[in-house]
């Protein structure tokens, strides 16, 4: 994997998603899991298990996971997101410290899919229009 780090200061230059595998990472898990299909040992026969299975598998993070909880997957239990504007959160969110509760003084970028404003979401560390699919 590319050695980013998803912790930002202002001023620094920096990746806008660190969330992201290099080319050869990349590659590496196509040659891997080329012509595997098991994401399971046992067969899904419930359609309604399979159907929930595809949504969830085909969510972006940031849908799966709002920002409380992707602080508490950066941090640790106890962290939540603590502030700034909503459209900024796709590269400057900030988390409280779990053990101190304060806002810490770290910026994350939030994760692809993370609502950022009104029909707007992350992409790629910026802010962007939501088109629906319809």
């Amino acid at each position: 994997m590319s050695s980013q780090t998803p912790t930002f200061h202002p001023g620094q230059k920096y990746s806008i998603n660190p969330w992201m595998f290099s080319q050869c990472s990349v590659e590496a898990f196509k040659r891997t899991l080329v012509g595997k299909t098991c994401v399971t040992t046992k067969q899904i026969h419930d359609q309604e298990l399979l159907s929930e299975f595809h949504k969830v598998m085909t969510q972006e993070p940031g849908v799966r996971f709002p920002p409380d909880v992707q602080c508490v997957i950066i941090n640790g239990f106890g962290s939540r997101y603590c502030g700034g504007k909503p459209e900024h959160i796709c590269m400057f969110m900030m988390c409280t410290d779990p053990e101190t509760e304060e806002c810490e003084d770290k910026y994350y970028s939030a994760a692809t899919g993370t609502r950022c404003g009104s029909n707007k979401h992350c992409e790629k560390g910026l802010c962007v229009p939501t088109h629906s699919v319809g």
